[in-house]
């Protein structure tokens, strides 16, 4: 199909199906994970390997997305996409034991990894610049209600009906998706697309590695096996730096780094989200195992979170035109950092009430650091860096959402492990050190100038 021909109508809701059911998929899932435990004979934290699975494999295989697209065409890989997710869903359905969930889950994620970057790919080809900003927010819309049923829905589900239901859920909603695909999907395609298949192997296994790494560390006897990944890690982006400086079409170009507010951007994105990517999956755990609420009361108490995403979202062009960038990263920063800390100072002193404006607020002050890190990273990339800019981006946000779960649950491992604290203490811990975490690497937007993205909005 030639990019001259008009749009389908309809073409923007294939995006807003995408990321409607990634992110219903992505967070309904971490409600039911103590009675999916039980079922599998698995401790609740461990069940963080399915959770682990699936934003791990989506960081490592979203970059090659746009090459496969271009090489076989939107339509037909779109499709193969919202099949393998089903397949992987259906697969999660019908696990009986641990380890087939999870390798289900690495199926549902090379499906997810694809999914949503190729139906936001088709709008960039479909439609004019000038109308693509309108476009991708009204396409938006409707998948960020996901959000806000996704816990009560898996709260439900596991209550009333079983764990299974929360993957079944996804078939229906694929089916229609993929009906729709093939009706209304343009088919573009690059005759001459690339692939650096050395360096998409070299940042998988940094991407891996690292992630891994974190999730060992706090485990018994596991020290030196962490250690070593880490340093695996390292090494394979060592490598790819070297690699990157002798192709002709790396994976990603090094020119990007030159930019600061890019650098400052994506070394932001990366650190800062460590504290904020665990609480999805940190506070359904702490309510039910804790407070010993039902997966429909924990549900409940995750509401706020969203609500306080979808609130900020008008308010964000206002704020930083009065506050700036640097000052609005600099002290939102600190201040989610504080609102974790106040999630450990809470606890065993007041009623588990007391959390839902707390989780408002938080969900307020996310949206508004990832909105405002998101611009920033790519506010001063010249037209031709702007494409790799904005892989690099999704990629770096989709390996800060594993780190953060793997950092997050190892943390918690280390105060039950090694300092045999009870669970409650366990949680107070941990939301005490994921604030500091915050906080500290919050001072990184210092380096930024109290003059970068003016005039932008």
């Amino acid at each position: 199909m030639s990019a001259a021909h008009p749009p389908h109508p309809w073409l923007p809701f294939i995006f807003s199906f995408a990321l409607f059911m990634q992110l219903l998929d992505s967070m309904i899932l971490n409600n039911a994970l103590p009675k999916m435990g039980e079922s599998f004979a698995v401790a609740p934290f461990d069940m963080r390997w399915a959770v682990l699975a699936y934003t791990l494999t989506v960081a490592v295989f979203l970059p090659i997305s746009g090459f496969l697209a271009d090489r076989w065409g939107t339509r037909p890989i779109f499709l193969v996409a919202v099949a393998v997710f089903c397949l992987g869903s259906l697969l999660c359905a019908c696990a009986s034991f641990f380890v087939a969930l999870v390798l289900a889950r690495v199926i549902q994620g090379l499906g997810g990894a694809m999914m949503v970057p190729v139906a936001r790919l088709v709008l960039t080809k479909a439609y004019p610049r000038e109308k693509l900003l309108g476009i991708m927010n009204v396409a938006a819309a409707p998948a960020l209600i996901a959000p806000v049923v996704a816990p009560l829905l898996g709260g439900y589900l596991v209550e009333y009906a079983s764990w299974h239901w929360i993957f079944f859920i996804n078939l229906p909603i694929g089916a229609l998706g993929g009906y729709f695909g093939l009706r209304v999907m343009p088919d573009y395609r690059v005759a001459d697309a690339h692939l650096d298949l050395g360096g998409f192997l070299l940042l998988a296994a940094a991407a891996s590695s690292l992630t891994l790494s974190l999730a060992f560390s706090a485990r018994p006897h596991a020290g030196m096996f962490s250690l070593v990944l880490g340093g695996f890690a390292m090494l394979a982006i060592v490598l790819y730096v070297r690699h990157a400086r002798t192709v002709e079409h790396p994976l990603f170009s090094l020119s990007l780094f030159l930019v600061r507010t890019f650098r400052i951007g994506i070394v932001g994105n990366l650190f800062t989200r460590l504290g904020i990517s665990a609480v999805p999956l940190l506070m359904p755990l702490f309510f039910q195992l804790v407070y010993q609420f039902s997966p429909i009361e924990a549900g409940w108490m995750l509401v706020p979170l969203a609500l306080g995403m979808l609130a900020v979202r008008p308010l964000v062009v206002a704020i930083i035109r009065r506050f700036s960038y640097r000052g609005v990263l600099v002290v939102n920063t600190a201040f989610i950092g504080v609102v974790l800390i106040g999630f450990a100072c809470l606890y065993g002193r007041a009623p588990a009430l007391i959390f839902l404006p707390i989780m408002f607020l938080l969900g307020a002050c996310s949206t508004l650091q990832f909105t405002v890190m998101n611009t920033l990273t790519i506010i001063d990339l010249r037209p031709g860096q702007k494409s790799g800019g904005n892989t690099v981006l999704v990629v770096n946000q989709q390996l800060a959402i594993s780190m953060g779960i793997a950092s997050g649950v190892a943390i918690l491992d280390g105060f039950r492990g090694w300092l045999g604290l009870p669970i409650g203490s366990a949680f107070q811990g941990t939301f005490a050190t994921l604030g500091a975490i915050t906080i500290l690497f919050g001072g990184y937007f210092f380096r930024l100038d109290r003059h970068d993205g003016e005039g932008v909005y």
